[in-house]
């Protein structure tokens, strides 16, 4: 009787499942370089060059992360400036409304009003946040950058003028003040609460120094300031004096040498404000060329990287198809083997 020998029928059933087997490893990698663009196996495909691709990749998350750093530095400063022309913005308001003030009947109750309005205006402004730093706290970004009026600093103002005159604002004797009086009070004691030793122990708790940022080993690039600057001074000298000697008993001729004072501090401030802005755009100005810089390198590595890991994408598709034919070969050749039979040679 005819037999088909079992250990060759073994070797035949084996060989179509030992190509389909592979055929669908390759698949699995061709399908893998189809869908990323990439090598499957890095090491096979590049051998000694592996190295050259590490090597870019290392520089392109370095190069990465410095730029999302400049993006974040970038948005502080914008956040910084957007918060400065607040503060011009507040401080060309109080400007109009003290000069209406200063002749007005009621004009010291007005003026007084407006100062107490604008240092909360003022406070708020400076406590700005971002990432959960004070951006006018310089390094001390951690610390509320300006003490609210009246948590401290007006009893400060209230107290100067007591120890000077030797009487409380809203006393009687404040009315017999005359202008110069006035005056000297604002060029002394008043004054001398908004020198460095007195302005951070009770205005202020930012620092002098500003917080910098650096990209990569290059200078620094000043983006910030701090509630320490003269600006934040001037707008807490002119609102503070406004709102105190408003509301004291203190004569028209003394008042309105106060308003006239004030004015000219707010002037100061308006200016100061100015060069704070133009300095830290001039920063930014830097920052976007730095960045530019950078992208370009960003740029060169991602070509450099997809010109050795990269694949061609339509030889890629081209041999998923081969590969799908030849595995639908492989099984209808592995079924008819399943399907032989002494039968068929009888």
């Amino acid at each position: 009787m005819p037999r088909i020998d079992s250990i060759s029928t073994r070797l035949m059933s084996q060989l179509p499942r030992t190509a389909i087997a592979e055929g669908q490893k390759q698949l699995a990698e061709a399908q893998t370089e189809a869908a990323t663009g990439r090598h499957a196996d890095m090491g096979i495909a590049l051998g000694s060059r592996i190295g050259a691709t590490i090597g870019f990749r290392l520089r392109l998350e370095s190069v990465s992360n410095t730029l999302d750093l400049a993006k974040q530095a970038d948005l502080r400063a914008e956040i910084t400036q957007a918060s400065l022309s607040s503060l011009a913005d507040l401080a060309k308001g109080f400007q109009s409304a003290l000069a209406g003030a200063r002749g007005a009947e009621n004009g010291k109750t007005l003026a007084s009003t407006s100062g107490m309005l604008s240092l909360d205006a003022m406070q708020s402004t400076l406590s700005t946040t971002y990432d959960g730093q004070y951006i006018f706290g310089g390094l001390m970004s951690d610390s509320t950058p300006m003490t609210p009026y009246l948590a401290g600093p007006r009893q400060a103002v209230i107290g100067a003028f007591e120890t000077h005159f030797g009487f409380p604002p809203s006393g009687p004797a404040a009315a017999a003040l005359s202008a110069s009086d006035i005056e000297g009070f604002l060029d002394g004691a008043f004054s001398s609460l908004f020198e460095d030793t007195d302005w951070r122990s009770t205005w202020s708790a930012a620092s002098s120094e500003d917080m910098q940022f650096r990209l990569g080993t290059g200078p620094a690039i000043d983006l910030q300031t701090t509630a320490d600057r003269p600006f934040a001074r001037a707008l807490a000298q002119a609102f503070s004096m406004v709102e105190m000697l408003g509301n004291s008993s203190i004569g028209k001729d003394a008042f309105r040498a106060v308003a006239d004072r004030a004015m000219a501090r707010i002037s100061e401030a308006q200016l100061q404000i100015g060069s704070e802005q133009a300095r830290i755009g001039a920063g930014q100005a830097r920052l976007k060329l730095a960045s530019e810089a950078l992208e370009k390198e960003r740029t060169d590595f991602n070509s450099a990287i997809r010109s050795l890991e990269g694949v061609d994408a339509y030889e890629a598709a081209t041999r998923i198809n081969v590969l799908m034919a030849q595995l639908e070969t492989s099984y209808a050749v592995t079924g008819r083997i399943n399907r032989l039979s002494l039968l068929s040679y009888i």
